[in-house]
């Protein structure tokens, strides 16, 4: 199966194309979508599925959404969402900044915005993601 993921909200788009089998289940696309994007779950995350016929889609993911709402950050992860990564872009363009070592030692030395690297990728196993994620 083919998958196309955007980031909303920010530009210029941040995406990725990947390729996973037709069998993956949610958990699956999951890890192969944080795989692609450099994440690691340390953020709130979930899918939004409508089904047919239905009016209102069905939130999947972690955590419980009766008390948590969220959105996603690319990359890094768990900058802030699309406030934040704007605001760690704009610190990062601007070396007079205050904020701007900690930033860029957060992010590491290499960390560029506009470079992405597929070959760099490495997909974990399903289950072993499943297995830090809720057995430890």
């Amino acid at each position: 199966m083919n998958s196309k993921i955007e980031l909303n909200d920010i530009e210029p788009l941040i995406w990725r194309r990947i390729l996973v089998p037709s069998e993956y289940n949610l958990w699956d696309l999951h890890v192969a979508i944080q795989d692609a994007m450099g994440w690691l779950d340390c953020h709130l995350h979930h899918f939004e599925i409508k089904g047919k016929g239905k009016k209102k889609e069905e939130r999947i993911g972690i955590p419980d959404f009766d008390r948590f709402d969220d959105s996603w950050a690319c990359p890094p992860e768990d900058c802030g969402g699309v406030d934040g990564y704007l605001s760690l872009l704009e610190i990062l363009a601007d070396p007079a900044n205050d904020e701007y070592e900690d930033m860029k030692t957060w992010v590491g030395e290499n960390w560029d915005p506009e470079k992405f690297d597929k070959k760099a990728i490495v997909f974990d196993p399903p289950y072993k993601r499943w297995r830090k994620a809720f057995i430890r």
